[in-house]
């Protein structure tokens, strides 16, 4: 009911403003058309070059106002913070210059502030020691960060199977259908499978196949891959792949 009378009122106003804007020209055209003073078509061109150029100006005006609107809110939200000066009212800004403050001071306070014995300096090395949890390699690891094993672990028999069906294909009778693992075939069948092919060393499949199994099953369940273990294991693993 209040869109039917918001637009209703809004049509009859706007119809009513537009009558009387047009009343006051068309008047004076009548005038100089027929007044006692005979035609007077200077002051028609007159009447009509000062309606004409007001009504460009208030095109331009309304143009310039709805593209003004269209940008600020293209630009809701915005592209950056804005926590500058100028971005947004000093109140503002002051509120969020403190916040900055604050949450550096707490940032500061929280470092560990420990110190050696007789008060010394801050040590070298951090205080909560070395970080090396089983089954992830240590964060501050030189050239494995942040690895976890299981996932590195369960992409190893697709990389074998990848080298096994590249070398198939570089017989003299490519068969790369050969040397592909069945989807039921686990990886020590498919270690043996491949070394009555003659892809891979029987000695270095078998240590292989004792490796995996034992970090990919006993100790994943037990205790977790250690980093050493797993190192291990790709250890043989880039033996594998050198003698296949």
């Amino acid at each position: 009911l209040f869109t039917i009378f918001y637009s209703t009122s809004f049509t009859l106003i706007f119809t009513v403003l537009a009558v009387l804007l047009v009343i006051t020209p068309a008047d004076l055209i009548n005038q100089a058309l027929h007044g006692s003073a005979g035609r007077q078509t200077k002051n028609i061109f007159v009447i009509a070059g000062c309606y004409t150029l007001t009504l460009i100006l208030v095109v331009v005006i309304y143009v310039n106002r709805l593209y003004t609107t269209r940008q600020l809110i293209d630009d809701i939200p915005k592209r950056f913070v804005p926590i500058k000066k100028g971005d947004v009212p000093g109140r503002v800004r002051r509120r969020i210059a403190e916040g900055l403050s604050k949450g550096a001071v707490l940032a500061w306070q929280s470092k560990p502030k420990a110190r050696g014995p007789g008060g010394g300096p801050i040590l070298s090395h951090p205080i909560w020691g070395e970080i090396n949890h089983p089954g992830w390699s240590p964060p501050d690891s030189h050239d494995l960060p942040n690895v976890e094993y299981a996932a590195v672990m369960a992409e190893l028999p697709y990389i074998i199977e990848e080298k096994a069906v590249d070398i198939a294909s570089r017989q003299a009778s490519p068969s790369p259908e050969l040397a592909s693992r069945k989807p039921c075939m686990s990886l020590a069948r498919y270690i043996s499978y491949l070394t009555t092919l003659g892809y891979v060393d029987p000695i270095v499949g078998e240590l292989f196949v004792k490796e995996y199994e034992k970090c990919r099953f006993w100790l994943a369940e037990v205790e977790g891959v250690g980093e050493g273990q797993f190192r291990q294991l790709m250890k043989v693993f880039a033996g594998l792949l050198r003698v296949m």
